[in-house]
């Protein structure tokens, strides 16, 4: 797999890149600060925050970033450009009509695979090929399923349930509340779990508690705890919660299912 760069750039000064000639390489770049606008086969795109941009092999392509009569501005970006060949990634492309933009928000599950690819990659010792191969392949198959989440006109709902999701997964076993929840991604309570709800056809207190007992099945599995232990440490205010709720929703009591994972 040939990648000519990845990485993430901030620029503050005026730049201009120029492949009118025809890029080489596909393009996948992520807007993250300030904007810039990309004239791609003749037509300009103004990139925001949140903005992706793909480019394929063949496509006319301009890059321009600043504003001479504006000094202070600022732009940033995450960037991938990678050489055709790979049978898997030629055929991810022919999925996506490109050029393509679309808004994708800042998903932190797509920057986090993105900096794992290039801490991979700028391994001065010991870099794995077969590494950087499945991490890409990750990477876009990640991406795939955001743009196909993200396209069309229940993209703010989208974005705004993907937010709450993720913030979900990250504090699952902290004492989350649905006006905190909702707080993080700007609604009020009401306007919040009707998005979730329409996007995943489940309540977003549910998907805590969804959340609480799969870190609870691992602890389980691992051992070393007792049941009221692995209860607290998942988020759970008392064990009669707990294992009230994993009955519902997996048809057996902790201690049975400890039992049987142990047979």
């Amino acid at each position: 797999m040939d990648i000519i760069a990845i990485g993430h750039s901030v620029h503050t000064k005026s730049l201009y890149t120029d492949r009118r000639d025809g890029l080489k390489h596909y393009v996948v770049r992520l807007q993250t600060d300030g904007s810039c606008k990309a004239v791609v086969n003749r037509i300009t795109h103004v990139i925001q925050p949140g903005d992706l941009l793909l480019c394929k092999p063949g496509d006319s392509y301009e890059l321009i970033i600043g504003d001479d009569t504006n000094p202070l501005f600022r732009s940033s970006d995450y960037y991938l450009l990678i050489m055709p060949g790979e049978a898997w990634l030629d055929e991810w492309w022919t999925h996506y009509p490109t050029p393509l933009q679309v808004h994708l928000g800042l998903d932190d599950g797509l920057i986090s695979m993105w900096k794992l690819v290039r801490y991979e990659k700028r391994r001065m010792k010991h870099a794995h090929p077969d590494i950087v191969n499945c991490l890409v392949q990750a990477f876009f198959l990640h991406l795939g399923r955001l743009i196909t989440e993200g396209r069309g006109p229940m993209l703010h709902q989208w974005s705004v349930s993907n937010q709450i999701r993720d913030y979900i997964e990250k504090r699952a076993a902290s004492k989350l509340t649905l006006r905190e929840i909702s707080s993080h991604v700007g609604l009020s309570v009401s306007r919040a779990s009707q998005l979730f709800k329409a996007a995943f056809n489940q309540s977003i207190m549910d998907y805590v508690i969804e959340m609480r007992l799969i870190m609870a099945r691992e602890y389980i599995l691992i051992g070393g705890n007792t049941l009221e232990e692995i209860a607290y440490l998942c988020g759970f205010s008392n064990y009669i919660h707990f294992n009230r709720s994993f009955r519902l929703r997996y048809g057996l009591s902790p201690s049975q299912y400890k039992k049987q994972a142990r047979s």
